[in-house]
């Protein structure tokens, strides 16, 4: 019954915005979208824009530059955030299935931050959003530090980013925000919303098997339920795959304990973080990025390099 309801609900959501409605919306993390029903994720690449990602053969769609940084699925299109042209400022842009952006707003935000899409080593700036009829929920963090020295100024040269007001030397500044964008208009009314994009263990009483050890983790889209357990330091961890029923699925192997995921016609794809290490004689290298992996196989499907926000350039000393 409740799975009748539920088709019914999409199936008048579908009527009232046609081919604008609502998507399946899971985050991969920081800068990762992934669009369920249409099996397409968006991600920051490593030239400064955005990729549409086939999640059956992991082949580019399209590229775009008119934005940097992917947040959420919205039922206008793509939610993401551009580079600012001034401090104060959230550059936003709404991208339609095929790449096109279809509207931009700035966003005015207090106390003169740096909304960057790309941290430098003193200001770092995340952004979230729950999407609406229409509108969406954003909440927003500023961290800026200045590491040592006096307060800086333009005439030192220093990028956009490294430029905040009220930044005092050797000081640390965190600014928080949170407000409701009408996607049509670009009016601002406050709201507070939150979104996860971590792995979320779940309790004792919420297993949906009890047959394997191991921890267990919701996927992003709620769906699917990861039992994470140790093989060997060597080996890494098994991740072994079922529905929220208790289908077992499949199993795979990783470095890491856990990963925010979703499961998308019999394939896991998640968020793969970056990975060095001397293993015997040999180097491993890993760069962040989007796999994909066939759970009744347990082979690798794809693996997509993506960009980062995060600062990848040196600190002062």
């Amino acid at each position: 019954m409740r799975y009748a309801t539920r088709v019914l609900f999409c199936a008048l959501l579908l009527l009232a915005f046609a081919s604008t409605a609502p998507a399946q919306t899971a985050l991969l993390g920081d800068g990762v979208v992934v669009d369920t029903e249409r099996a397409t994720a968006y991600t920051m690449n490593l030239s400064g824009g955005i990729d549409a990602v086939d999640l059956a053969s992991g082949n580019t769609l399209w590229t775009s530059d008119v934005a940097a940084r992917p947040i959420a699925m919205t039922d206008r299109g793509l939610l993401a955030q551009a580079q600012p042209s001034a401090a104060g400022e959230l550059a936003l842009r709404v991208i339609d299935p095929t790449g096109v952006a279809v509207a931009s707003h700035a966003v005015a935000l207090r106390g003169g931050v740096w909304a960057t899409v790309q941290d430098s080593n003193k200001v770092s700036f995340r952004i979230s959003a729950v999407p609406g009829d229409g509108a969406v929920s954003l909440n927003w963090t500023s961290s800026v530090s200045n590491l040592e020295g006096a307060l800086q100024s333009p005439e030192d040269g220093l990028a956009p980013g490294d430029l905040v007001p009220d930044t005092r030397a050797n000081g640390f500044t965190r600014q928080e925000g949170s407000l409701e964008l009408d996607l049509a208009s670009g009016a601002i009314s406050n709201a507070i919303a939150t979104r996860n994009a971590t792995p979320v263990a779940l309790s004792e009483g919420q297993f949906v098997t009890t047959r394997e050890a191991g921890r267990q983790f919701l996927s992003a889209d709620g769906q699917h339920v990861m039992v994470s357990k140790l093989v060997s330091l060597i080996e890494g961890y098994q991740w072994t795959i079922y529905t929220r029923g208790g289908e077992r699925l499949g199993e795979l192997q990783h470095r890491f304990s856990a990963a925010p995921f979703v499961v998308i016609d019999g394939t896991i794809v998640f968020r793969s973080e970056p990975f060095g290490a001397r293993i015997g004689d040999e180097i491993v290298e890993e760069l962040l990025a989007v796999r994909g992996v066939a759970l009744g196989t347990g082979a690798s499907l794809f693996t997509r390099n993506i960009g980062t926000a995060q600062f990848q350039g040196e600190y002062a000393p």
